[in-house]
């Protein structure tokens, strides 16, 4: 018969070091592609307004 493989019940303190430094990994990754994602829509011009809503602004409704 094979050998039974004895799982541990909770992670070692190096299993939760490595977690916690993959969850910063993946953190600052997402950080920056919001920052360039900002950058580039402060770069891009404002898309223009249609007639119907120049003419809702003009009205206030």
């Amino acid at each position: 018969m094979a050998e039974q493989v004895e799982l541990p019940d909770s992670p070692s303190a190096d299993d939760i070091a490595l977690m916690a430094a993959v969850a910063t990994i993946v953190g600052d990754v997402l950080a920056l592609i919001a920052l360039l994602k900002a950058r580039n829509e402060k770069e891009e011009p404002p898309p223009p307004i249609s007639r119907k809503r120049q003419s809702e602004k003009r009205t206030g409704g």
